[in-house]
């Protein structure tokens, strides 16, 4: 598969009327792009960048200044007209991979999550103290064997970089992702027109000329 360089993404009525607000998985421009990359998978969308894995590329692109005008105001429930999001900034990624040690001991921490549920359960259930002894000796089972993992690969790597282009080191993640969108102060939003199927360059001149200002970049 040839790698993709820039691309051309249409979002038609039918994507907008799939799509849901403040989603970043089931947007207006994820919903195009499933539908015009249909290997693709993975698909993020936010008003800093578009992100979706296809085969064993990742993909990572600067969301266009104008397709951001685009998401922000469908999420503030404005209705929107199809347009075309252009593609041509695109970010280097070097994917991380788990290691042997990684894979233990995401395994150990996913049955020990596997056995508190099923413990909150059977509480929720009024079970017989019998049954609730029961699970609980598994929850405490599963943290052992946790415990045990975790010893058993002190000091490895859990997770390792491919080689290939990109920043030798990231970000720090220090926070959970969620797939829920938000936006601290809100960006102006186009006053869309009223014709058919405009590039986000048309659509943001013709909103210019109707305010008759310039409008600047989201905040």
């Amino acid at each position: 598969m040839a790698e993709r360089k820039r691309m051309t993404i249409s979002v038609t009525e039918e994507d907008i009327e799939k799509a849901h607000r403040n989603d970043s998985f089931i947007c207006v421009v994820a919903q195009a792009i499933a539908r015009t990359v249909p290997m693709a998978h993975h698909i993020e969308v936010d008003s800093q960048t578009i992100r979706w894995t296809e085969g064993d590329e990742r993909y990572l692109w600067l969301t266009p200044l104008a397709t951001q005008d685009y998401v922000i105001a469908f999420d503030a429930g404005e209705e929107i007209l199809p347009f075309k999001c252009q593609l041509t900034r695109r970010l280097p990624v070097r994917r991380l991979e788990r290691t042997e040690a990684g894979v233990a001991i995401d395994n150990a921490r996913s049955a020990v999550r596997t056995a508190q549920k099923t413990k909150e359960q059977v509480e929720r259930e009024e079970a017989t103290p019998k049954q609730v002894r029961a699970a609980a000796a598994k929850v405490a089972k599963a943290e052992r064997t946790l415990n045990e993992v975790k010893a058993a690969h002190r000091g490895e790597k859990q997770v390792v970089r491919q080689p290939g282009p990109g920043p030798s080191r990231g970000p720090r993640r220090v926070v959970t992702k969620e797939r829920t969108r938000s936006y601290g102060q809100r960006a102006l939003r186009i006053n869309w027109p009223e014709n058919e199927d405009h590039t986000p360059t048309e659509a943001r001149k013709l909103a210019e000329q109707r305010l008759g200002r310039k409008i600047g970049p989201p905040l």
